[in-house]
């Protein structure tokens, strides 16, 4: 499990430990194995799987679900918008920082501790798993909630 915080936590620490509440924030992920995260928001959960499709390419989708779905419009378009934001900050910040780091350690030279094939597939697999595809189809279009 990883956590990733989104705000400070002194306020929520000084409380006593059956009184805090970190979920509002902060975002909890579990890895699962080999190719899939669940992601825990507030309001949501993500689910994001990895599909490679050659060495240096790989599919990434996502999957938002919420407790129940969207009682009349101003719901759907809460949950339509958050779609919307994830989908804006992965494709414009995450993948391509990413993409950006695995490009700086294909080009670093090998450690003296490592031989050429495991710095190659290191290389390998962290382009592999850093390319992003377009979402899937079930991502796109008003029906996605």
């Amino acid at each position: 499990m990883n956590i990733g915080f989104r705000t400070r936590l002194d306020h929520e620490l000084a409380k006593p430990e059956a009184a805090q509440d970190l979920l509002p924030h902060a975002t909890m992920q579990y890895f699962l194995l080999p190719n899939a995260l669940v992601v825990f928001q507030v309001d949501h959960i993500e689910v994001w799987r990895v599909e490679p499709l050659e060495v240096d390419r790989c599919r990434a989708t996502t999957s938002v679900f919420a407790l129940r779905g969207p009682v009349g419009d101003r719901e759907r378009a809460y949950l339509v918008k958050n779609l919307d934001l994830l989908l804006d900050v992965t494709g414009r910040e995450d993948f391509p920082m990413m993409r950006r780091s695995s490009a700086i350690w294909r080009r670093a030279p090998c450690p003296t501790s490592c031989s050429v094939e495991s710095n190659q597939h290191s290389s390998t697999s962290t382009a592999a798993s850093t390319t992003p595809s377009p979402p899937a189809a079930s991502n796109t279009g008003p029906d996605r909630f």
